[in-house]
Parts: structure tokens; C-alpha cells; sequence
């Protein structure tokens, strides 16, 4: 059950309606840990050693708006909560790790795609099927590939990020888009899969083609710059641009 403290900070948070400002939280000592949360436009600290408090401020739940703004999420049922967050960390992260371990060694192949089979489910009329078996049994080796994926995305924005200098702008303004296309409709998840399998919502190809159709309008103003520029360097600009055009014609349709 909620300690009072958790349920004093439930009600600053959404009743009281106050924003975070800071979260500290000490490490943990024999068990015993320590939180401080201060709010905006206020000189009062929330301070406390329960360890529900100092687990929600470890592991602070937010969620993204139509906007991209994150906002708290309150629980509906704090009990519940606590159930399910012991269930998670006590029953099912070793569960977990041994199938973590076990894809990476080897020792466990999936032998089904569980990117296609979760999707068939969400867009399932009929999700007591028996051929949705397999995301129950095994659940555990479907998070460790999610959780692998995951890595392996980040790590390749960050390759990116690292060869060229600028483009995490472009990956927060194509960001926002995708925000504001699919977080304000209520059943964006189903929806955002439908609307996949006729647009490619590639977030890293779109971002690295917004930044160069950029610099491309950059180069291109120096044509008509005053004084324009020499003929030898404007022939050269235009077939460049030919270039990139042609070769993004021959992505989208193939033909490459």
C-alpha cells in the first residue's frame, strides 16, 4: 500500500497541480534511501525516506503530448501499481536477463518475426487467437529483442549525429511532426501501423533528407546572389543538383 508521503506528493502533483522543478535523490544506504523534489514558483521541498517516494522519483513516470511536451501521468490505481512494479522488477528482470544472455549467445533463435506477430495482434479483431500464443509464452525473449533493437537504433542516431554536425535539430523538428501527426489521436499506436504500411515513416532517412534538401536551398541562393557567381561554378551547382535529384528518385521508386 501507498505510503502517506506518496499519496501527500499525488496530491501536489495532480491536485494541487504542481511542475517539478528538481528531483534529488540520494543512493540507496542499507536499504534506506532519501528524495528531495522541489516546484516551480515555489521555495518548499518535498523531502522524504519512504521508499515508494524515493522509487517514483527514481523512476519518474512521464508521457508526450500532441506538442512534444512531457507531462506526469497520474496512477489510476496506486496499489496496482505497486503490484506490477514488483511483479516487473522481482518476478520478471531475471526472466529477462536469462533471455537477454541467451539471444546473444546463442543459445535461444526466435523463430517468428515479433515485430509482425505484435502488430497482427494490435490490429486483431480476434486477439484470443491461438497463433498470438507465442507473445505470452515467450514474452521475455520478445522484450530482450525490443530492448536489443532499441539499442541498436540509438547507437546508429548516435553514429550519425557523430559524422554529421547539426543533425540533431533536424531530428527534433521531425520529431515534433510525428508528434503532432499521431500523439493527439487516441488509438495512435493502431493507427500509426495502418498508415506504416503505405508511408514510410523512417525517422532517421527523413531527417538526414530534410538536412540535405537544406543545405541544398543554401547552395542554391548563391546563384542569384548579387553579382552572381562564375558560370563554371553554376554549371557545376545545377548538375550537382540533378545528381541528388536523380538519385532520390531512384530511392523512392526503387530503381536504384
Amino acid at each position: 500500500m501507498a505510503s502517506k508521503d506518496f499519496q501527500d506528493l499525488m496530491d501536489l502533483l495532480f491536485k494541487k497541480k504542481l511542475r517539478i522543478q528538481k528531483i534529488t535523490v540520494s543512493p540507496y544506504s542499507d536499504g534506506a534511501g532519501h528524495s528531495d523534489i522541489s516546484f516551480v514558483g515555489s521555495t518548499d521541498t518535498f523531502s522524504s525516506t519512504e521508499p515508494d517516494v524515493v522509487n517514483y522519483a527514481l523512476h519518474i513516470h512521464q508521457t508526450i503530448d500532441s506538442d512534444g511536451n512531457y507531462e506526469l501521468v497520474a496512477f489510476k490505481d496506486l496499489d496496482q501499481y505497486f503490484r506490477e512494479t514488483d511483479f516487473l522488477f522481482k518476478d520478471e528482470q531475471p526472466k529477462l536477463n536469462r533471455a537477454a544472455r541467451d539471444l546473444a549467445e546463442g543459445r535461444y533463435t526466435l523463430d517468428f518475426d515479433p515485430d509482425e506477430l505484435i502488430e497482427e495482434f494490435l490490429l486483431s479483431s480476434n486477439r484470443e487467437s491461438n497463433r498470438f500464443s507465442k507473445l505470452k509464452s515467450e514474452h521475455s525473449y520478445i522484450a530482450a529483442y525490443c530492448a536489443n533493437a532499441a539499442a541498436y537504433a540509438l547507437k546508429q542516431y548516435e553514429q550519425v549525429k557523430a559524422k554529421t554536425p547539426g543533425i540533431e535539430s533536424y531530428h527534433q523538428a521531425m520529431d515534433k511532426v510525428y508528434m503532432r501527426a499521431f500523439r493527439s489521436d487516441p488509438n495512435f499506436v493502431k493507427n500509426y501501423i495502418r498508415r506504416k504500411t503505405s508511408n514510410d515513416f523512417n525517422l532517421l532517412n527523413y531527417m538526414i533528407q530534410v538536412k540535405a534538401i537544406t543545405q541544398h536551398v543554401e547552395l542554391l541562393k548563391i546563384i542569384f546572389a548579387r553579382g552572381g557567381i562564375h558560370v563554371d561554378q553554376g554549371i557545376h551547382l545545377l548538375l550537382e543538383s540533378y545528381r541528388k535529384s536523380a538519385e532520390s528518385l531512384a530511392y523512392w521508386t526503387g530503381d536504384s
